[in-house]
């Protein structure tokens, strides 16, 4: 019983930290920042113990514990820590915003993306997508003051029950001992027909909904400059990692059975996603659109890797993905020093001249944008390069990156442009000394990775050893 309670301490501790936190929301008057010190905790716990027993867990018939799914969660916990940790350096907390809710949904989404990252069982794949999407639903709902975003909200939860209600469906046609990822496959090869493409469609098709690739972009990049900036924060930071830890795992699983067909759907994913990302990040002002654009770029390029599909692609993908995330981070840090009179500033107009009143901030936001636009001798060049060598026996996919990623440069000098050399229109407030501090190590951490690279790509040693 006690083992049990320890293997599973890293679901525990979320669970107990979200009823905490909603109880004492109840029976006690509002304490924002106590709150997300709270959920903190509970965070570090459930970090901590997830790297402790890395190589144990309990219902193995549903759940896979292994080094591939600790990095995975370790990763996605982290980026839920420093979501809190910037919330709580947002001076007007509270004013659109329940917080203490904000920390309960969290919370929860995280233990779905605990569940999604470690099972191998369909069915719990189903329930782990379901919570997931309902704390993003909810999330959607915390900015009263935003009507247009709750129309969205209704949409977003329309399309996302239809993809669930689909997926649950499809899973009618597998028996008890045929829900596990390498079953479900067999047993799907040996069917024919359109009751086999429909399967894996339903399969696959939440976990593409879920990751926001086109065209399913429409629920999360497309609004995502309507979000409040913790809500929007959450959404491109937290979902990616775990989500695709759960992609490569179903592929790994069905490849081996319908190769040419996954291809054939990660290239049009990829395609569709890479163009539509480039008019995106062209034709957006908005600074969380413009970077949220730029997660649907990521996601493209892994695509089309996944596309190819040499050996060891996908984990290669893997890490590069979680380069793009880091400089989502730092990104992200930069948007809560954007604030002018207590409001916080989304647009790229409203950033001209930070320069000359906060040469520090405009310099983080310079790096993080070089690495976007992977020049050398950034750390963002070498993610680039780590997925472009996959594809270089593919030349039209290799032209395609390149292209989308020339044609993305326009849009990230005309914020550099305004930051430098247009004249300044606000007075921006004072900027949270912790912010200075976590935008530091965020930028040491991209630096130390272009120097000793081989601290990350040790990752696809131990990510091959399941």
């Amino acid at each position: 019983m006690l083992t049990s309670i320890l293997y599973s301490l890293d679901q525990i501790a979320l669970i107990v930290g979200a009823v905490f936190i909603f109880v004492k929301s109840l029976f006690s008057r509002p304490d924002s920042k106590s709150d997300l010190k709270i959920a903190e905790i509970f965070v570090v716990i459930s970090l901590v113990s997830s790297v402790i027993f890395y190589n144990k867990g309990i219902f193995p018939i549903y759940f896979e514990t292994s080094v591939y799914t600790t990095i995975s969660y370790v990763f996605t916990a982290f980026m839920v820590l420093m979501c809190f940790k910037f919330c709580r350096s947002w001076t007007d907390i509270g004013q659109n915003l329940n917080i203490s809710l904000y920390a309960v949904l969290a919370l929860i989404a995280l233990v779905a993306l605990n569940i999604i990252i470690k099972t191998h069982h369909l069915q719990i794949l189903l329930g782990g997508i379901f919570i997931l999407g309902i704390s993003e639903l909810f999330l959607l709902y915390l900015d009263r003051s935003n009507e247009s975003l709750h129309r969205f909200g209704r949409n977003f939860g329309s399309a996302f029950i239809l993809v669930v209600l689909i997926f649950a469906l499809s899973l009618f046609y597998l028996t008890d001992k045929q829900f596990d990822y390498n079953e479900a496959a067999g047993s799907i090869s040996l069917l024919t027909g359109f009751k086999q493409t429909l399967l894996i469609t339903a399969i696959f098709c939440p976990i593409f909904f879920m990751l926001g690739v086109a065209p399913f972009h429409f629920w999360k990049t497309d609004h995502i400059a309507s979000l409040c900036l913790p809500v929007s924060c959450f959404l491109a930071l937290v979902p990616m990692i775990g989500i695709y830890t759960s992609l490569l795992k179903l592929n790994s699983a069905f490849f081996v059975f319908f190769e040419q067909d996954l291809r054939k759907v990660y290239f049009f994913f990829g395609v569709i996603s890479i163009l539509i990302a480039v008019i995106g990040i062209n034709s957006s002002r908005f600074l969380n659109k413009i970077f949220s654009y730029c997660g649907l770029y990521a996601l493209a390029n892994a695509l089309l890797v996944l596309s190819v599909l040499k050996q060891d692609s996908s984990l290669i993908t893997f890490i590069y993905i979680e380069f793009y995330l880091l400089f989502t981070l730092g990104i992200y840090a930069c948007f809560y020093t954007l604030k002018s009179n207590g409001v916080f500033l989304n647009h790229v107009a409203l950033i001209s001249g930070l320069s000359k009143t906060k040469p520090y901030i405009a310099a983080f936001i310079t790096f993080f944008i070089l690495n976007f636009m992977a020049l050398p001798p950034l750390t963002g060049m070498l993610s680039e390069l780590i997925v472009l060598k996959e594809v270089t026996t593919k030349p039209v996919i290799l032209y395609l990156c390149l292209f989308a990623l020339l044609a993305m440069m326009p849009a990230f000098f005309k914020i550099l442009q305004t930051i430098y050399f247009k004249q300044k229109e606000n007075a921006f407030d004072r900027v949270d000394m912790r912010l200075y501090f976590y935008l530091f190590c965020i930028a040491g951490i991209c630096i130390l990775a272009l120097f000793k690279p081989e601290l990350f790509f040790s990752q696809l040693y131990l990510l091959s050893v399941k």
